[in-house]
């Protein structure tokens, strides 16, 4: 992991060997840059997020203020999308009923 400059204004950014890129600008706002594509980055129930580190395997590290002066650690692990999963799902069942068909079809023929 490499800190960067990134745009003026941010105070903090760090690379991961992937690419992937977070960091906080001055008013404590994180942010999660994947392929060009900047997204915000917040903990839920903190008022400012300083992410401060990534992984490959994506997980962020990084430290949340929950009341605008106490401070605390946090780690947040990537989970797949639900939409990811669901495709998922179905191009296994795809396949098992595929796999089914052919199996029942060859059978018919002996």
């Amino acid at each position: 992991m490499k800190p960067i400059v990134l745009l003026s204004g941010v105070f903090f950014a760090v690379v991961n060997d992937l690419g992937h890129v977070v960091g906080y600008d001055g008013a404590g706002a994180g942010f999660l840059r994947i392929n060009d594509k900047f997204s915000p980055f917040t903990v839920p129930g903190g008022v400012v997020t300083f992410p401060t580190s990534i992984n490959n395997a994506g997980q962020i590290a990084g430290f949340v203020s929950l009341d605008g002066v106490t401070s605390r650690a946090f780690l947040a692990t990537p989970v797949p999308e639900p939409a990811s999963v669901g495709l998922m799902s179905f191009g296994i069942i795809g396949l098992a009923a595929w796999r089914y068909r052919k199996r029942r079809s060859i059978s018919s023929w002996v």
